[in-house]
């Protein structure tokens, strides 16, 4: 298990990430999903490669 701290600089982490990765639709309607939809995936490929470990 991680700890908060360790949580939230992940989430800050992925978004600082996903934010970057799509910074040329800022400015379109369609940049929040995509921004979602990275750090869903990124997160769930954080779990799957941790998934061994158990609960």
């Amino acid at each position: 298990m991680i700890s908060r701290d360790q949580f939230k600089q992940w989430q800050e982490t992925i978004g600082a990430l996903c934010a970057r990765a799509y910074a040329s639709y800022k400015e379109g309607t369609i940049y929040p999903q995509l921004v979602v939809g990275c750090e869903d995936h990124l997160s769930r490929a954080m779990l799957k490669e941790f998934e061994s470990l158990g609960n």
